[in-house]
């Protein structure tokens, strides 16, 4: 079965991934792995981007995939800006967990939820 098969006529579909040219101050400790030793931290809270995925993918390798899949591309966005050292530690590592059990606080909650770009900006304010 193609992925396709599960939209319906006209649907849409958002893939998010992590981008695997990431900036080395987003998550020091697996680009310093990566590049030294060709591994990663994949689980727990020193995986940073790596958090819970197989693998990382350029722009290029997601479309291609895209494509091969059967979808149309109609729009493509990177979703990446300047942030803070250990950025992705400190929300896959600290933010998810207090997420998935409901203890972060709802106006946290609700920037941080993916899928409601258009509801919200994903400020806190």
């Amino acid at each position: 079965m193609r992925f396709t098969a599960l939209l319906k006529p006209g649907g849409v579909v958002a893939i998010t991934v992590p981008n695997a040219n990431y900036p080395f101050w987003w998550d020091p400790i697996n680009r310093t792995l990566e590049t030294a030793v060709h591994a990663h931290i994949g689980r727990g809270p020193l995986a940073g981007i790596w958090a819970n995925h197989v693998r990382l993918y350029t722009a290029e390798q997601l479309r291609r995939a895209a494509l091969a899949a059967g979808f149309v591309v109609e729009q493509e966005r990177a979703f990446t800006h300047y942030s803070f050292p250990f950025i992705h530690n400190l929300v896959y590592g600290l933010g998810k967990p207090l997420l998935e059990s409901g203890l972060m606080p709802e106006k946290m909650a609700n920037a941080a939820d993916r899928t409601k770009f258009d509801a919200t900006t994903g400020q806190l304010a």
